[in-house]
């Protein structure tokens, strides 16, 4: 059997923002990093976080966040792949956005509809629901009013849509917080807690 692909699709918290210092945090914390190790030589875990992306709504203020419009890119660069984990749904929580935690949930299961439905179909999806927004976020900025109460909604809600396309499932919130920093990232510690979670449950799928 040759290597194995599993893709990471995800936003800021994907791509490993530093709550407490606004820079990248380096491949010996961030979550998807350490996936790979955890799960050793035989599988290969490719990063494709961003910050600010949403899963299928355009960002009037941010340009190239929807990330229904870069998923089938995505999908065929990494290609042939065994596993897509896909963890979204924070940056929807913006007032801007005015959706609903299932709105939320549906928009993040669409992508989860596209990666089962494309040509030379990915085998498994993990859909996981981010881990809580916290009151912290008010401190910072007004763009995300009501953003605390609607997040800690969305897993319930992904975890329906998830078992109706067939698809895996985790809640993030089960093992990982963000930092009361800025209320919105998670910290190295978190990372870390994430990886931890996430690998036997990697490998179950993949088996």
């Amino acid at each position: 059997m040759g290597m194995k692909t599993v893709l990471c699709y995800g936003d800021s918290n994907t791509w490993g923002y530093n709550p407490g210092g606004e820079e990248r945090f380096g491949r010996d914390i961030r979550w998807p990093a350490l996936l790979d190790v955890a799960l050793g030589e035989a599988v290969h875990v490719a990063e494709e976080g961003l910050c600010g992306r949403t899963a299928t709504w355009e960002d009037q203020t941010w340009d190239n966040r929807n990330g229904r419009t870069f998923f089938p890119v995505a999908l065929e660069t990494h290609a042939p792949i065994d596993l897509v984990v896909i963890m979204l749904g924070t940056n929807e929580l913006k007032s801007a956005f005015n959706l609903s935690a299932a709105d939320i949930a549906n928009g993040v299961s669409t992508l989860a509809e596209m990666a089962l439905s494309v040509e030379g179909a990915v085998p498994a999806v993990l859909l996981v629901a981010p881990a809580h927004c916290s009151k912290e976020i008010y401190e910072l900025r007004d763009t995300f009013v009501g953003g605390v109460e609607k997040s800690q909604k969305i897993a319930s809600y992904l975890e329906r849509r998830a078992s109706e396309l067939g698809c895996h499932f985790f809640d993030a919130s089960t093992v990982a917080k963000v930092d009361p920093i800025d209320g919105l990232h998670l910290n190295a510690k978190n990372h870390e807690m994430l990886a931890q979670a996430l690998t036997p449950l990697v490998r179950d799928i993949l088996a």
